[in-house]
């Protein structure tokens, strides 16, 4: 299961880099990146290889400026900063937007998924 789940992010990982090198054009483009966690928690980290990779990755037309820990607000205000345009990305659990997609509040209960696969047809 967990090689499925990995599998899973990294899927989600690609498709939001190669989302965010389509908005590239010849000139470098910098998205502000925007996490929420503790430092050193396993999604500030999972956050810090993401950036890493699409910097690494960019060619130089593309660079992301991933601000670590609750400095620009907590989980909802760097929410809302991303939907008003003022941050480009948001990395963290997906529980967090059922404030604003009431369905998604099912990924915060424990046990609701019987296996990866399972989790992937909801999604």
């Amino acid at each position: 299961m967990k090689s499925k789940l990995t599998k899973a992010f990294s899927r989600i990982g690609a498709a939001v880099a190669l989302s965010a090198m389509a908005l590239a054009t010849q000139a470098q483009t910098t998205l502000t990146f925007g996490g929420s966690d503790a430092i050193g928690s396993i999604l500030d980290k999972q956050n810090l290889a993401f950036t890493k990779c699409v910097n690494d990755r960019g060619a130089n037309r593309i660079k992301i400026n991933f601000i670590q820990g609750e400095q620009l607000g907590s989980d909802m205000q760097v929410i809302e900063q991303m939907m008003q345009g003022s941050v480009q990305i948001y990395g963290d659990v997906l529980d967090w937007y059922a404030n604003w997609v009431k369905d998604f509040s099912i990924l915060a209960w424990g046990f609701t998924f019987r296996d990866a696969d399972h989790m992937q047809k909801f999604i």
